[in-house]
């Protein structure tokens, strides 16, 4: 993926600062920067995103982030609300603003999904019992979801070519986009190589890519699935296939498959249990020389 930079002048707009300032802080050392063939500084946009984060910087003109509009003081109050009515509104722009603002003043992937995303989403699901009009909300409504979970891979830092690799999606019969998206790019910010496969992914599909791949943690959506005792099935059939690789699953009904499935596979409740999980498993794995 190409890398976005930003000058100097740029950066110490956004959050405030002069511009000599900033240099200051890239001279010694606080921010990583790029040499044009001119000798002109440039900073990586995920180096940018860091230096916010880390310093604390309140943003005051997103538009160097790819926000094009900004939030109000109420929004951080009550994000939840402010993510729902922007996405049952259609508003791509605003949400992805709000979105963005919260991540760059220190919300983290996983609380974002869990919270004001998962409550918006949720939410809006709920609108197809009302007629098609509620069905056509929710479907742009996902549309705007699939975009913002990508704007905030974007700040990502690149994943290393030895990074552990991380593989999965939902159950061949579970259609649900946004929850394997998520699981993918908490698993990108927890510095693995995730590779998501998708809805509508059966077992046969999982373990040639598995093979292919060689991950060291398997994910499971199951959002949308009907047949516990089916599915259950099909987990304690894959875990077995994966061996000593984590089978890990989550999702609206993950409980009550994970309980058909028996032994062998780690149910989580949230993106933040599944970060956790992740960077666990990662301290467990032994140091390669």
């Amino acid at each position: 993926m190409a890398t976005a930079f930003l000058s100097p002048k740029d950066l110490a707009a956004a959050i405030g600062v002069s511009e000599s300032s900033l240099k200051r802080w890239v001279d010694s050392g606080r921010l990583a920067v790029q040499r044009t063939a001119g000798g002109h500084r440039r900073i990586p946009l995920q180096e940018a995103v860091r230096f916010v984060r880390a310093e604390g910087y309140r943003v005051q003109d997103p538009s160097c982030f790819g926000v094009l509009c900004g939030g109000n003081k109420d929004d951080a109050v009550d994000l939840d609300q402010a993510v729902y009515s922007a996405l049952l509104a259609g508003d791509a722009e605003r949400c992805c603003a709000l979105i963005t603002t919260a991540y760059l003043a220190g919300s983290s992937i996983p609380s974002l999904c869990d919270g004001a995303l998962r409550s918006a989403m949720g939410r809006l699901g709920d609108l197809w019992r009302h007629g098609e009009d509620g069905i056509a909300v929710e479907h742009h409504a996902t549309s705007i979801c699939i975009q913002v979970v990508e704007q905030l891979r974007q700040f990502l830092s690149d994943v290393r070519s030895e990074a552990p690799v991380a593989i999965g999606g939902g159950t061949s019969d579970d259609p649900y986009l946004v929850p394997s998206q998520m699981a993918g790019v908490v698993l990108s910010d927890c510095g693995y190589r995730a590779v998501n496969l998708g809805p509508h992914t059966p077992n046969n599909v999982l373990l040639t890519a598995v093979a292919r791949y060689r991950p060291v943690l398997v994910w499971r959506s199951l959002t949308g699935i009907t047949d516990f005792d089916e599915v259950g099935t099909d987990l304690r059939a894959l875990a077995g296939k994966l061996g000593d690789i984590p089978l890990v699953v989550g999702g609206r009904h993950a409980a009550s498959a994970a309980l058909s499935a028996g032994v062998g596979v780690h149910v989580v409740g949230s993106m933040c249990e599944l970060a956790a999980f992740a960077r666990a498993l990662v301290l467990r794995r032994p140091r390669t020389s």
